[in-house]
């Protein structure tokens, strides 16, 4: 019986995978606690002639999906633990790579604790050897902390975890019985389940201590400029705004929901469109206005509010004037110039 399935969407990754499977064969919990599941998204490239090949070598640890049609990491992800055999999950994308013992960790952790999820901390990693630790987190590390009462669950939504669906490991039960998926043909799928999980968890635990390699690729969809996946941003969190309405949590949780929605679907959608889209999609911003405008009209009398930068304030005075396309335009190029001359990053 396997311990662990870790599941890896796998999308024209053949410069990176073997890296990838390499970091996981070497685990130090052994490669026969492990259930390695790599589902090929309808790869253009080498990556399924790679893994066939890791498949041969390991054929009791090692499991190729080949899908027809690409369906993106959600579409991935969500067939992935359909074939998941093991009590805990993990996520790993495909051009990261662990520790040699992040999973050992990670399950010792889960079974002393026995909590619904085990995460850890990551860095960012250009694989060149520079290893830089991103990942900070507010909240209690190294202990057991459990979700009782709403004050916990305010707690929790004020920190949260750290890392990604990449730096953890879950209670396959949990995962199940929450029924805790990842929206499918979309960008943007981990935010939805973030979010899901932030009202699903009663009991986690953070181990301080930075396992992931987060690897920063310049040439990912996630950095390159004019592709149309930034906008599925929008639509992940109207997803979530609705489904939590439907849970009867947005009513519970006004403040903090609707606090998070303008922050996502606003004032970052906006640092995209800016900074990775040539052409302003002068309806689509006007939609966005109109949007905050009848989901959120208390915006600006709000401690949040209050406690954003002047540069995210200036996003928020679009929703107080008629944006003309010669506005936009003003604003996008000050914002630009704004970043260049003050080193920001453009992700």
């Amino acid at each position: 019986m396997k311990k662990i399935s870790i599941i890896i969407p796998c999308y024209n990754v053949e410069k990176y995978i073997d890296r990838c499977v390499r970091s996981l064969v070497n685990q130090t919990i052994g490669i026969d606690s492990l259930e390695l599941i790599f589902v090929d998204d309808a790869s253009l490239d080498g990556t399924v002639s790679r893994l066939r090949r890791w498949e041969k070598r390991f054929p009791n640890s090692v499991l190729l999906v080949e899908c027809e049609k690409n369906g993106r990491q959600g579409t991935a992800r969500n067939i992935g633990l359909t074939y998941a055999s093991a009590e805990y999950i993990g996520y790993m994308d495909a051009d990261d790579w662990a520790e040699e013992e992040m999973y050992q960790k990670l399950y010792e952790c889960m079974v002393q604790n026995d909590v619904d999820v085990v995460s850890c901390l990551f860095g960012r990693d250009t694989g060149d050897g520079t290893f830089t630790e991103i990942s900070r987190y507010g909240g209690t590390a190294n202990k057991k902390i459990c979700i009782r009462s709403e004050q916990d669950r305010e707690n929790y939504l004020q920190c949260g975890l750290p890392g990604g669906v990449y730096t953890r490991l879950y209670q396959k039960k949990f995962l199940l019985d929450n029924g805790l998926v990842f929206p499918e043909n979309l960008a943007y799928e981990d935010n939805y389940f973030g979010m899901m999980l932030s009202f699903s968890i009663t009991s986690y635990y953070v181990m301080d201590e930075p396992l992931y390699h987060y690897f920063y690729n310049l040439e990912s969809t996630v950095t390159s400029k004019n592709t149309s996946h930034y906008l599925d941003r929008i639509k992940i969190e109207m997803m979530i705004l609705e489904e939590l309405e439907k849970r009867g949590l947005l009513k519970k949780y006004r403040e903090k929901i609707l606090n998070r929605f303008l922050k996502m679907y606003y004032i970052n959608t906006l640092h995209l469109i800016f900074t990775r889209l040539d052409e302003l999609p002068l309806k689509l911003l006007e939609q966005m206005r109109q949007t905050v405008l009848e989901k959120y009209p208390e915006w600006k009398e709000t401690k949040y509010y209050l406690s954003l930068s002047s540069m995210e304030k200036g996003f928020l005075q679009t929703l107080e004037v008629d944006m003309t396309e010669e506005k936009w335009r003003a604003l996008k190029e000050n914002y630009l110039f704004l970043i260049k001359n003050r080193g920001l990053v453009t992700r």
